[in-house]
């Protein structure tokens, strides 16, 4: 029996569940407070899944065009699939700091949240994991769980904010880049299926 097909704010909370699962898992591990680098998440057509954890030096905006190019690289390479690059969904989780239901002001540059997080007392800026889904169609999806350290180093979250599901593009550099790799695999797939026919 084939698998039903999942919707995008199914994807969007099993990503998150796991996220969250995982992050705790983690500072266990290490005995107390901990960062989870970034990962990259997707599933196949096949169903097949797959993880890329980003261990790359520098900021994941620097580092999310490497493993994309990586991912279709090697999804081109497949023997299995023929050369597909074609891919259900991809997430990236970061770990970061965002306001709770707030847009980016206008003059926004990268490293104010941070700065601002240590430095004001007063702030609502919170450290949270933030995951955002992609799916073929070109749709985007977003979650962010904030989250602050007990007595033991181990997280505490609130409840996941979702961003609404319709399907509109999350906006930023992160769903910049998305944007563009899904419009070149959706090129290259479309080359492809042309010269086998």
């Amino acid at each position: 029996m084939e698998e039903e097909e999942r919707s995008p704010q199914e994807i969007l909370s099993a990503v998150v569940a796991r996220a969250m699962e995982a992050k705790y898992e983690l500072c266990v591990e290490n005995k107390g407070i901990v960062d989870a680098p970034p990962l990259l998440i997707g599933e196949l057509p096949n169903g097949d899944g797959f993880l890329m954890p980003d261990l790359l030096e520098g900021h994941p905006t620097d580092s999310l065009p490497l493993m994309l190019g990586a991912l279709g690289e090697g999804m081109a390479n497949r023997m299995e699939n023929d050369g597909s690059v074609r891919w259900n969904w991809l997430a990236y989780v970061v770990e970061g700091y965002a306001k709770p239901a707030t847009e980016l002001p206008t003059e926004w540059e990268r490293g104010d949240y941070e700065t601002e997080y240590k430095t004001n007392p007063t702030t609502d800026v919170r450290e949270g994991i933030i995951v955002s889904v992609f799916l073929w169609d070109g749709s985007s999806h977003g979650a962010t769980v904030f989250y602050r350290y007990d007595d033991n180093g181990l997280p505490v979250y609130d409840t996941p904010e979702m961003t609404d599901d319709d399907g509109v593009s999350l906006g930023g550099a992160v769903a910049d880049l998305f944007w563009a790799f899904t419009q070149a695999c959706h090129a290259y797939e479309q080359d492809r299926i042309a010269k086998m026919n």
